[in-house]
């Protein structure tokens, strides 16, 4: 015999608030339950004289006329979606494929379950009665109520209880007793043994000490509430209670679940909190539980998930020093289809490149920049999954060279650095891309030429030999390009020494010294000092120094290996003269090159350390090419201090991160080291 909800031979009060509408309707739920290997073959009505209304809610029945109804197997239909589609009808290419967990509990098998609603007018004091028959399959009935065993419904004036709020929370020690008789199941996340989080499933056959534990329950759908009140008198398809459990212990007091237990216990979880969310989403019940547990929101935040309200992210943050350990967590109750869904990593992260690591998939490149999303293929069961978050490392590149990202998941520490190495003098000019002299375009006037010559005297003036060997070094405009540029930068340096000519010592004329000539070829004046052939020590110090102090004049935008490269005869006073013929020449193709800045080569490393023995794994961006030409790498233990040349092994894949797996090294040693250097 079936048991029946609610039983035969009972009176069951059903309450109406007051202040509903009276157009209001009252949905009526009753289930019959099967033990396992009970026949339930045939048809089993209930017999009744309640209402029954059409498709437009008008009654079809006559008052307290008696007429059956069949009894429907249940079935869920939230589990009928079709796979690999989301809830809000997108589809997507999933990136990271997250498998089912082969070990999560299974419930305890819901009995067959036979269901029917009825619905009636939401009228006080209106009364009804009801029994139930057996249809066989060779035609006989079986009535299941003798006379004076049928069952009574009484409407009443009363508000409807609430047992089941949709979101509560506060302390695990003051939790709902009704909590304590449901069967419960999930998983446990450990943030206190180790940097990387620890997924347990519960119940567990041993005891667990987790953090933070996240849990499921189902009660069986005939203890689901018998009446309903709406304002359609359309029925309802009737749904179990689904209840969502987080509960949140702290950083350095985890919680305490006994082996085979369903739930933490109350002992040793004063500090425990939880959150409790029926028929909504587990997110919610998460995000209750953390705030009422304070938790540091530095460590563990809650991410945002679309495209299946079932699915939780938590994110997880542990160490203060670079590298900081960054994971998503994932967790998702049992589901009989695959699911699809997308998380957004949470602003707080810095906007570094990320890798995405999963166990069962190749790693993910997330940008440093824009809205930065992670789409993840979840397959049909229970999922728990840890995805490591790895930031990328730039590898700098000198000049125009590119930079090269690299992550190290498991590295424990890294350092970066970057050397200068002085060019050697013949490859000095070839580094600055000038050449000693250049010939004068056809098309420029003469005009354009300006005479530049820098005195180099070490670092007080122009020795004898110095002076003996001055010359005129003309420079043309190379090219159309910078022309501008060059034409500010001398304008400025022009000034510059027009400023500084006021206070420099000035030449003491000398009776027997030539008058001034002037080159028609360049229209640059040049001026020869002599040296008076009876100069003694009484002689002015000016008369001799005159032409070395007024050409040694420091000009900003000479560098140290200019100055030891040119030299000037261009007298102060003419600087005016000069720009104002640089102005008037009015050449696009005019170009005053500038000093010569010193130039130095790059090299940019990366020192990784590993708390393990080879091999290593890195990663790469996605279509990094040529890294392998760009790139060279050593290994050594800590302690060692030689290095090894390695060469690491290459993975690409498609729209997924280069693989890099770096083996070899002698020596013992717990903690290893990989130079990588930017060639």
């Amino acid at each position: 015999m079936p048991a029946f909800y609610p039983p035969l031979a009972s009176t069951t009060s059903v309450p109406i608030p007051s202040a509903s509408s009276p157009d209001s309707f009252v949905h009526l739920n009753f289930f019959l339950t099967f033990e396992d290997g009970e026949d339930s073959s045939g048809s089993w009505e209930i017999w009744t004289d309640l209402p029954q209304f059409d498709n437009q809610g008008n009654v079809i029945t006559q008052p307290g006329e008696w007429r059956a109804a069949t009894f429907t197997p249940y079935q869920d239909i939230t589990q009928l979606s079709p796979n690999g589609v989301k809830q809000n009808g997108q589809s997507s290419t999933p990136t990271i494929h997250v498998q089912a967990l082969s070990n999560y509990p299974t419930a305890t098998p819901s009995p067959e379950t036979l269901f029917l609603t009825a619905v009636v007018p939401a009228a006080i004091n209106n009364s009804y009665s009801y029994t139930f028959r057996h249809n066989t399959e060779g035609g006989e009935t079986h009535w299941l109520g003798g006379v004076g065993g049928n069952g009574f419904i009484k409407l009443e004036d009363g508000e409807v209880e609430v047992t089941n709020e949709p979101l509560t929370a506060g302390s695990w020690s003051h939790k709902p007793q009704s909590l304590e008789k449901l069967e419960w199941r999930g998983v446990g996340i450990d943030l206190i043994n180790d940097k990387i989080p620890r997924i347990s499933t519960l119940p567990s056959e041993t005891a667990t000490s987790p953090t933070i534990a996240l849990l499921e329950a189902t009660p069986a759908l005939h203890l689901t509430p018998f009446s309903k009140i709406s304002s359609s008198s359309s029925s309802i398809f009737p749904k179990p209670s689904v209840h969502n459990l987080a509960v949140v212990g702290s950083l350095s007091t985890p919680l305490t679940v006994p082996a085979s237990a369903t739930s933490p216990s109350t002992s040793n979880s004063t500090s425990a909190n939880y959150g409790l969310a029926v028929n909504s989403p587990l997110h919610g019940a998460v995000a209750a539980a953390l705030k009422a547990s304070k938790i540091d929101q530095s460590r563990v935040r809650l991410g945002k998930v679309s495209g299946d309200d079932d699915v939780t992210a938590l994110l997880v943050s542990a160490g203060d020093e670079k590298p900081v350990s960054n994971h998503l967590v994932l967790y998702a109750p049992y589901a009989s289809r695959s699911r699809q869904v997308t998380i957004n990593v949470p602003e707080a992260l810095d906007r570094t490149p990320l890798a995405v690591i999963s166990s069962s998939s190749s790693p993910v490149y997330l940008p440093g920049q824009g809205d930065r999303k992670v789409d993840i293929h979840l397959d049909a069961g229970a999922v728990a999954e840890v995805l490591r978050l790895s930031e990328f490392i730039e590898v700098r590149g000198a000049g125009s060279v590119d930079s090269i990202w690299i992550s190290a998941p498991d590295a424990t520490a890294y350092e970066i650095g970057e050397e200068e190495l002085d060019l050697p003098k013949d490859k000095l000019a070839q580094a600055a891309n000038l050449a000693p002299t250049r010939e004068t375009p056809s098309h420029a006037s003469s005009d354009t030429i300006q005479a530049i010559v820098v005195a180099s005297d070490g670092e007080n003036g122009l020795t004898e030999e110095d002076d003996e060997d001055d010359t005129t070094v003309v420079e043309t405009a190379p090219t159309e390009e910078g022309w501008f540029f060059h034409f500010i930068g001398r304008f400025f340096v022009n000034i510059w020494h027009l400023l500084l000519s006021a206070f420099r010592s000035k030449a003491v004329p000398d009776t027997d010294a030539q008058d001034p000539t002037t080159d028609s070829d360049d229209d640059t004046e040049r001026f020869e000092t002599q040296t008076p052939a009876d100069a003694d020590e009484k002689t002015p110090l000016l008369d001799t120094l005159s032409r070395a102090t007024s050409s040694t004049a420091y000009s900003p935008l000479i560098s140290p290996s200019s100055e030891a490269s040119s030299k000037t005869i261009t007298k102060p006073s003419e600087n005016l003269t000069t720009l104002s013929k640089l102005i008037s020449a009015n050449d696009d193709n005019t170009d005053v090159n500038l000093p010569v800045t010193n130039t130095v080569k790059i090299r940019s490393y990366a020192q990784l350390t590993f708390n393990h023995p080879s091999p290593f794994q890195l990663y790469l961006p996605p279509g990094t090419k040529g890294a392998q030409d760009k790139l060279r790498f050593a290994l050594k233990t800590k302690e060692a201090s030689k290095w090894d040349d390695v060469v690491p092994k290459f993975i690409e894949k498609e729209e997924k991160c280069v693989e890099l797996l770096v083996e070899g090294g002698e020596g013992q040693g717990k903690e290893w080291q990989v130079q990588i250097e930017h060639v």
